[in-house]
């Protein structure tokens, strides 16, 4: 699958409407999707949300859109946070589990995100991997990194 990853230098949220807002908005901002995007985001998140407890130690979340018309360009914005944020869960939404990574995916179909979900169940299911993700401080280090475990397909 061919996508981008961009890495949010913001890392301290509220809670997690101004966490997926940021993430929304950044991607409005770097022109990988189209306004109403974060609405889209917004009605999703409260009808169906996306919260995964993964490990016994480590949450994350992967807000998307009830609307992929709304991606101009497929794209994972992610943030690694400095302290979790509380969110519900997508196995029983009356859960609520703490996530210390937020995956939000502007996919343009809905074949390309069911098969970044499973892509990404597999991959954040490995503790030691999640950790690895907090020792790299760069960006560019974390969107490397994630994009070979995501199975990016390189440019040609």
């Amino acid at each position: 699958m061919n996508f981008s990853v961009l890495i949010s230098p913001t890392r301290d949220f509220q809670d997690w409407q101004d966490c997926y807002q940021h993430l929304a908005r950044f991607l409005e901002k770097e022109q990988k999707v189209k306004p109403g995007f974060w609405e889209s985001v917004l009605e999703r998140e409260q009808n169906f949300p996306t919260g995964l407890q993964m490990t016994p130690n480590f949450g994350i979340a992967i807000p998307h859109p009830s609307d992929p018309t709304l991606t101009l360009e497929s794209t994972i914005a992610v943030s690694v946070l400095s302290h979790p944020v509380e969110v519900r869960s997508m196995a029983d939404p009356d859960e609520k589990i703490k996530v210390s990574v937020v995956l939000m995916l502007a996919l343009k179909s809905t074949e390309d995100h069911l098969s970044m979900l499973e892509q990404m169940m597999g991959t954040f299911q490995n503790e030691e991997l999640i950790q690895q993700i907090f020792t790299l401080q760069e960006p560019k280090t974390i969107q490397a990194f994630l994009e070979e475990k995501l199975g990016k397909t390189p440019a040609r």
